[in-house]
């Protein structure tokens, strides 16, 4: 069986080539419906977010099972795998050797050397087809599957995996925020920096929770729109002189913002979200995955405002349920989410409308029409 797929072979060297997969003599064959393009996937064109080449791009897809090999060994988060079913991959697995793994074997996280799907599995060994960008792909003995619920538009399973990662984002913040807030008389203030798909989902987990007043940072028109849409107070955009940061703070009595979520994925957002914290709040960044640059803070700021900055980075198997119940709530509104779609042959489009123009919300590549 052939399977188109994009492979980055070098450093801004990305092709699309046809190529024979191998016989499944393991795992299980997934045809592809549909692949998010995450923020990350331009930097890892790049360079900014280093990886071992050549891969294939796409770490957000699901499809449909076509064939398990007598030896599968995948574990599914729900219910017994079987073919036809129509499922995502969580798309890392851990090694279970390293001192991560072996000491804080809940935080899959961690590991040293977690192999993930469009980021960092070669694609010079098998099963060589190794990202969402792509027609089929071999899906490898111990990873993990989550299933996609049949009655959801076409390209909504893309969603659970960046979901994932901002509920787990979400509850950082609640976390840090748990045994204090029996102390407040008021809503606690909430800033989310970015409305792009992880800043929509901690958007989405927050807003069903009471006492909570949310705030937007977002440039670009149409999302701040979706931000009001689903549950944002007030939308800001933000300007390079930070003026907006005055009027913002108006909101908290001058005060400043319990949470802060930097998903916004720039160092000027990073900057802004120590303006915007107030003393004995928190920052929860969650959208520099890649390398984009550098602070230059005082030390002092932190200590004699006595507020946290708290990294987030991926999202946990156990989470992909609570996606998938908040991608429940809004599948009849799928337009508001899904799109620019572009087909694999348009690979580079659609990762420049990631980077430069910005179109919609969450920009697939899909091949089913």
């Amino acid at each position: 069986m052939r399977s188109k797929a994009a492979f980055l072979e070098k450093q801004n060297s990305l092709n699309v080539k046809e190529v024979e997969l191998p016989e499944l003599s393991e795992g299980l064959l997934l045809e592809v419906y549909s692949a998010g393009v995450c923020g990350t996937d331009p930097h890892i064109v790049n360079g900014s977010r280093q990886t071992d080449l050549p891969i294939v791009l796409g770490h957000e897809f699901y499809g449909k099972v076509v064939d398990i090999s007598p030896n599968c060994k995948i574990k599914t988060t729900k219910g017994i795998l079987k073919k036809n079913q129509l499922i995502t991959i969580i798309p890392g697995k851990v090694c279970g050797s390293c001192y991560y793994c072996l000491n804080y074997p809940k935080d899959e996280h961690l590991c040293i050397s977690r192999k993930i799907y469009g980021v960092n599995l070669s694609s010079n060994e098998f099963p060589f087809v190794t990202g969402g960008f792509s027609q089929q792909v071999i899906i490898l003995n111990g990873y993990q599957v989550h299933p996609v619920p049949k009655n959801w538009e076409l390209g909504l399973g893309v969603l659970l995996e960046p979901f994932s990662v901002g509920i787990r984002a979400a509850y950082k913040g609640l976390d840090y925020h748990k045994n204090k807030s029996q102390y407040y008389r008021g809503n606690m203030k909430v800033v989310i920096q970015g409305m792009g798909t992880i800043g929509m989902s901690i958007l989405l987990t927050l807003r069903n929770y009471q006492n909570l007043d949310i705030y937007v940072v977002e440039p670009i028109e149409h999302r701040q729109n979706l931000a009001l849409k689903y549950g944002a107070k007030a939308v800001f955009k933000p300007d390079i002189e930070n003026n907006f940061i005055y009027e913002m703070k108006t909101k908290s009595s001058s005060l400043g913002f319990d949470m802060v979520f930097e998903a916004a994925g720039s160092i000027a957002a990073v900057n802004q979200s120590i303006l915007l914290v107030r003393r004995g709040g928190c920052i929860i960044e969650v959208g520099n995955f890649a390398d984009v640059g550098a602070l230059t803070i005082s030390p002092s700021i932190i200590c004699r405002n006595d507020f946290a900055i708290i990294g987030s980075v991926l999202g946990s198997p156990d989470l992909y349920e609570h996606a998938e119940s908040i991608i429940n709530k809004i599948k009849f509104d799928s337009h508001d989410f899904l799109g620019p779609i572009y087909s694999i042959d348009e690979v580079s489009s659609a990762l420049n409308n990631v980077s430069n123009l910005k179109n919609g919300l969450k920009t697939l590549i899909s091949n089913k029409a």
